[in-house]
């Protein structure tokens, strides 16, 4: 009996240490996803609206200090005020895509006050215990105008409970954080803004923008004169190239490259290319096809339209519009600004989205200098910016709103404001998940369409609708941006300080 026993104790220690194994993997792999949640949970940078209390409410386990400096304050353009007299003029912009399984459619007396109850205080060293009121009110060292990075001030701040704040523009604000209030964990920057209102769009645009040069988009072989396949850019050139400049001069557009290796007569052609943000050049010998015309291999292309939606326009009649930048459709990558503008355009048919296959909206652009809307400046990953002109913005009807900040969103009610069928409408959406990774801002917001006329319409989201607004409690708090293939009523959208550059 006794011999059993210890074989069984042998037998059982290699499974017992399997559990334990299994059991400590379990725990480690729970507590990196919970690490991984905690940090995605806190943004890497924090918006405030100069002089306003706002209320940071994040319920995570993550302690510290915030640090005050003077200067380094990013101001931004004033609040909204009256546009008689503004004008601009200009052009531009893009279109929706399909990407996997979406579609892209205070001031230093009071900088820091308290709470109360639930709410943690943020004060001096002696302040700043849950349930109780205080205030940061202590003097602030004299400070010269060559130390303009000096700190300040130091005041705790406790995550776990709701932080109440107000700050001011001229100073600098970064929240060093620790877990659990002793793991160095995160810094936050605190950036403080002035503008705190837009005027809501929800328009539809005519996109076009243009490359710088042309843009490499494929290569290939082809025959020449001696029946053999060749490939004059084959190891030179690489998809995603952008072509400058030939032999010294810049080219202005697909039909000029052509024109230039037509004409070549099969002489070395030296071509400065941009390539990963660097620019360098190449030489391309063009060879004859069997049609006697000189070709080198490529495939190229110097601009792209389509239709999507305004989002928001400024006092100062900047605009944004789209959440996502304008990429090329045949290699995926976003495209670089040349030039660019938006014209009227007018929708003519609306193909609803269903299960697998994403709906669309269809319209005419109208290219003409009298239906010019505005111009493109900037693409970016957060959307096309630029400046508008008069005639869009007395298409404009709604009255400006503040934007709502990261902070300010909550899971719940919300609404998109567009025009789909020739009338500015708000339709109800459910906000179901907040994502707050700085490396996925086209994706910050996961909604889901309720409103039945919206549904009814188009079946949920359509490619067109990128850059809806979206509007919760009277704010402007962000965009449209994708749809899910498998599920028109539910999508994406990004978060208005993202587009606005904040």
């Amino acid at each position: 009996m006794g011999m059993t026993n210890a074989v069984n104790g042998k037998h059982r220690r290699p499974y017992r240490i399997f559990l334990w194994m299994v059991l400590l993997f379990s725990v480690g792999t729970i507590c990196a996803i919970m690490i991984v949640d905690i940090y995605r949970a806190v943004p890497d940078t924090i918006y405030l609206k100069a002089g306003e209390e706002s209320e940071i409410s994040f319920h995570v386990p993550l302690s510290g200090e915030i640090i005050m400096t003077t200067g380094g304050g990013r101001r931004t353009r004033e609040v909204l005020n009256d546009l008689d007299g503004q004008n601009a003029s200009g052009n531009t912009d893009s279109t929706d895509h399909v990407a996997g399984e979406t579609v892209s459619a205070g001031d230093a007396g009071r900088s820091l006050l308290s709470g109360g109850g639930a709410t943690d205080s943020i004060g001096d060293d002696n302040a700043g215990a849950a349930g109780s009121n205080a205030a940061y009110t202590g003097g602030l060292p004299d400070v010269s105008e060559a130390d303009t990075e000096s700190v300040i001030g130091r005041v705790p701040v406790n995550l776990a409970a709701n932080v109440t704040f107000v700050a001011n523009a001229e100073n600098s604000y970064r929240a060093e954080l620790r877990l659990f209030g002793i793991i160095p964990f995160k810094t936050v920057q605190i950036e403080v803004i002035d503008e705190s209102m837009v005027y809501p769009a929800g328009l539809p645009i005519g996109i076009y923008v243009k490359t710088p040069g042309v843009l490499v988009i494929g290569t290939s072989d082809f025959v020449n004169e001696q029946g053999n396949l060749v490939m004059p850019a084959e190891h030179v050139l690489r998809v995603g190239d952008y072509i400058l400049s030939v032999n010294g001069t810049p080219v202005t557009g697909k039909s000029d490259f052509v024109s230039r290796v037509a004409q070549s007569n099969g002489e070395v052609m030296v071509m400065t290319i941009e390539r990963g943000g660097e620019q360098f050049d190449v030489a391309v010998r063009p060879a004859r096809d069997q049609d006697r015309e000189y070709k080198i291999g490529i495939w190229i292309k110097d601009s792209a339209q389509g239709i999507g939606t305004l989002t928001y326009v400024d006092a100062d009649g900047e605009f944004g519009a789209l959440g996502h930048g304008v990429s090329d459709s045949d290699i995926g990558v976003m495209l670089e600004l040349g030039e660019g503008a938006l014209y009227r355009t007018d929708i003519i048919g609306i193909t609803k989205g269903k299960r697998g296959v994403p709906g669309e909206l269809t319209g005419i652009i109208r290219y003409t200098d009298s239906n010019c809307l505005g111009s493109v400046t900037e693409n970016s990953a957060s959307g096309i910016h630029g400046e508008v002109n008069r005639k869009l913005m007395e298409q404009i009807e709604a009255e400006p709103i503040e934007i709502g900040l990261k902070q300010e969103v909550s899971i719940g009610p919300a609404q998109i404001y567009c025009n789909i069928d020739g009338e500015a409408s708000y339709y109800d959406i459910e906000i179901v998940d907040l994502d707050y990774d700085s490396q996925n801002i086209n994706k910050g917001i996961t909604i889901q369409v309720t409103d039945r006329r919206l549904i009814a319409l188009t079946g949920g989201i359509v490619q067109g609708m990128s850059g809806s607004p979206i509007i919760q409690n009277g704010r402007l708090i962000g965009a449209v941006t994708h749809v899910l293939v498998n599920d028109a009523t539910r999508g994406y959208g990004i978060f208005i300080e993202e587009m606005l550059g904040r």
